[in-house]
């Protein structure tokens, strides 16, 4: 396998990043069931990416890239650019609530992503969705927690430790901060979240079968305590 590299996400990194995440989680509800077109769809996704990359101070953005079958392309000013491939991303957000470290970390730089959604998209799937995540959470996510927002791996490198090593590199400033983290979590990742030191709180159940889904749709709370605690 090609070297795997992990740094800050481009501007110029968003088409992959929505493609992947697209394709990893296509039978996510919120990616199957409300969307008129796919244009629709990739039009909102690449406006919640664009945010995360907007408010650095909130959100620390991280993508995994290997090189490209084509090494470089030309620029329009002469130059090269060497082409990497996105093979995952990691978000994650730093805490609302000011360290107590002194270190002004948390509470400030960032906006909640509040997407314009084209006409003809499903708005009560949509709404009835991210409104019962948002809801559940409060229960288990507190002001001091930071947060992973997204980690998505391309459907043809996953299981092989990319996750991990991404996780590993962002945990690193976590624990030096000392304060915990909140993840929901899909079936598929919480055994990765598991072995880093997550534990499982609370559990959604999405009904949908008002959508046409019969079986819920599960994701688990979970927190992994900071090393301050």
């Amino acid at each position: 396998m090609a070297e795997i590299k992990i740094r800050p996400a481009l501007t110029t990194d968003l088409h992959q990043i929505v493609v992947l995440d697209l394709v990893a989680n296509a039978q996510h509800p919120i990616i199957a069931i409300p969307w008129k077109s796919y244009s629709d769809l990739y039009g909102v996704f690449l406006s919640r990416y664009l945010n995360f990359l907007n408010y650095p101070k909130k959100f620390q953005f991280l993508v995994a890239t290997i090189p490209s079958n084509s090494t470089t392309v030309d620029d329009p000013w002469g130059g090269k650019v060497e082409v990497e491939e996105v093979v995952g991303y990691l978000v994650g957000a730093t805490p609302k609530a000011k360290s107590g470290k002194g270190d002004g970390k948390g509470g400030e730089g960032g906006e909640e992503w509040n997407p314009v959604l084209p006409e003809g998209t499903n708005m009560k799937l949509f709404t009835y969705f991210l409104g019962g995540l948002t809801e559940d959470k409060k229960k288990y996510k507190k002001d001091d927690h930071w947060e992973l927002e997204g980690l998505s791996i391309s459907a043809n490198h996953q299981r092989k430790g990319i996750g991990a090593r991404m996780l590993g590199q962002w945990l690193k400033e976590i624990d030096e901060d000392g304060r915990g983290v909140y993840i929901f979590a899909s079936k598929k990742g919480r055994r990765l979240y598991e072995k880093l030191g997550a534990k499982e709180v609370g559990i959604l159940d999405t009904e949908l079968g008002d959508f046409g889904v019969s079986v819920p749709h599960r994701n688990f709370h979970m927190v992994r305590e900071g090393k301050g605690a």
